[in-house]
C-alpha cells in the first residue's frame, strides 16, 4: 500500500473518532479541554526561549522542547477538560443535552482538523523526503488544506517552539553606522499582493548539526526555488512550502557560497514564477517578504539606500562581494526571501541583518540574481550542500 493511501485512511479514522469521541465528551469537556490545551501551548513558548538558552549546544534541545510543550499541553487540557464538565452539566441541567452532543462532536473534528493541518504544515522540517511526499499526494490532506484559512496552516507556535538563534549577522566595509529610519510603504498593494503567493518557506533538518532549518525563499522558474547557500547548508532533502499550499520535496540543484545563493528543483509546486526587477535605484521603496523565525508569511517595508562592491563578513567567512543595503527589519528565517520592488518583482534576496546598526538588512542584488534566475529552470542535476557548521 503506497504510504499517501495509508494516511488518507489514518487521517479519515481519525476524523471519524474525533466525531465519536467529541459527541461522547460533550461540548463543555471538548471546549474546555480545547482552551486548556491552548494555555499549555502559550506556556510553552514562553518557556521555549528558556530551554533554549539552557541547551544552546546540545542535541536535546528540540526533544526537550517537545517534551516540555507535550507535557504542559496535555496537563492543562486535562484541567481544561474537568472545569468544561461545569459547563456540560449545566447544558444537561437545562435539558440542551443535544446542543452539548452535537457541539462536542463538531468542536472536536474542528480540533482535529487543526491538529492535522498542523501536522501537514511543520512535517517540512522533518526533511524525510517519503513523509513530505505522503503529505503532498494525501487526497484527505489537500481537502483539509482547502477548508482550512491558510492562517491556521502556518503551524506557528509549534515552529516556533523549534526555530532558535538570531538572524545571520553580517559585517559590511562601508555600511550605514546609524540607524536609519524606516519608510512607511504601502505593503498591501495588488502588485505585491499577487507576488507573496510566490514567496515560500524552505525547511529541513541539517543531520550532521542535528538541527531543523527554517528560510524563505521565492519561486524564479517553474519548479525552481532561489534561497540563500547558507540555508539549505548540510539539508539532503528540503522541503518548500508555498501559502496555501501542502509543502512540497525538493533537492538542491545549484550553490554558490560565495554570493550565498542556492537553487532548489521541486516537483509539484503550484506558485508561479516571479519576474525579476529591471529598474532598481538608490532611495526606491521596497518590500521584504520571508517567514521570520518559521512564522507566517511577514511583509516588511524598505528602502534602497544603496548597491555597491564591498567586504563582507558574516558566520560563513569573508570575501568581496556585491551588496544591497537596505533601511528594513530582517530577523531569523528572512534569509533566502525575496526584496520586491513596488511592481512586486524580484529585486533581490535577503542574506543578513547587520550586526553593528539595528533595522539594516543585506540583500543578494539583482544584477547577481539574475544570471541565476535566468538559468534555473535547467538545473537539474543535484549537488553538494556543504556544512552546516560553516551556516
Amino acid at each position: 500500500m503506497e504510504t499517501y493511501v495509508l494516511l488518507d485512511i489514518i487521517v479519515g479514522l481519525t476524523l471519524l473518532w474525533a466525531l465519536v469521541a467529541g459527541a461522547s465528551r460533550g461540548f463543555g469537556r471538548t471546549i474546555g479541554g480545547l482552551a486548556g490545551a491552548v494555555a499549555g501551548l502559550a506556556a510553552a513558548v514562553v518557556a521555549a526561549p528558556w530551554i533554549a538558552e539552557w541547551l544552546a549546544d546540545s542535541a536535546w534541545r528540540v526533544p526537550v522542547i517537545v517534551g516540555a510543550a507535550v507535557v504542559l499541553v496535555g496537563v492543562l487540557a486535562g484541567v481544561g477538560a474537568t472545569l468544561g464538565q461545569h459547563l456540560r452539566a449545566g447544558l444537561i441541567k437545562m435539558k440542551l443535552r443535544w446542543v452539548d452532543t452535537i457541539g462536542g462532536a463538531v468542536a472536536s473534528v474542528g480540533v482535529a482538523v487543526l491538529a492535522w493541518m498542523l501536522v501537514g504544515s511543520t512535517v517540512a522540517s522533518v526533511g524525510n523526503p517519503t513523509v513530505t511526499e505522503a503529505v503532498q499526494r494525501s487526497r484527505a490532506m489537500h481537502a483539509l488544506a482547502e477548508a482550512t484559512p491558510t492562517s491556521l496552516q502556518d503551524g506557528v507556535l509549534l515552529t516556533r517552539l523549534l526555530e532558535g538563534g538570531e538572524p545571520w549577522l553580517a559585517e559590511v566595509v562601508g555600511g550605514p553606522t546609524t540607524r536609519p529610519s524606516i519608510p512607511d510603504v504601502d505593503v498591501d498593494t495588488a502588485a505585491v499582493q499577487e507576488s507573496i503567493g510566490s514567496v515560500v518557506k524552505v525547511s529541513g533538518t541539517a543531520q550532521e548539526c542535528q538541527t531543523g532549518v527554517s528560510g524563505s525563499g521565492v519561486v524564479v522558474a517553474p519548479d525552481r526555488v532561489i534561497t540563500n547557500a547558507h540555508v539549505i547548508a548540510g539539508i539532503d532533502d528540503p522541503s518548500v512550502r508555498a501559502p496555501g499550499e501542502l509543502p512540497v520535496g525538493g533537492e538542491v540543484v545549484y550553490v554558490d557560497e560565495h554570493n550565498d545563493l542556492a537553487v532548489i528543483a521541486t516537483s509539484g509546486l503550484d506558485a508561479p514564477a516571479l519576474r525579476i526587477s529591471r529598474a532598481v535605484e538608490t532611495g526606491d521603496e521596497a518590500v521584504v517578504a520571508g517567514y521570520p523565525r518559521g512564522g507566517p508569511l511577514t511583509l516588511e517595508p524598505a528602502e534602497m539606500v544603496s548597491e555597491r562592491r564591498t567586504v563582507v563578513t558574516t558566520d560563513g567567512g569573508t570575501g568581496n562581494r556585491s551588496v544591497l543595503t537596505l533601511a528594513t527589519e530582517v530577523d531569523h528565517g528572512n534569509s533566502g526571501g525575496p526584496v520586491l520592488d513596488t511592481d512586486g518583482d524580484v529585486a533581490g534576496i535577503i542574506f543578513a541583518s547587520s550586526a553593528a546598526v539595528e533595522d539594516v538588512g543585506y540583500a543578494v542584488p539583482i544584477s547577481v540574481v539574475e544570471p541565476v534566475a535566468a538559468q534555473a529552470a535547467s538545473l537539474t542535476a543535484p549537488v553538494p550542500t556543504g556544512s552546516c557548521e560553516a551556516a
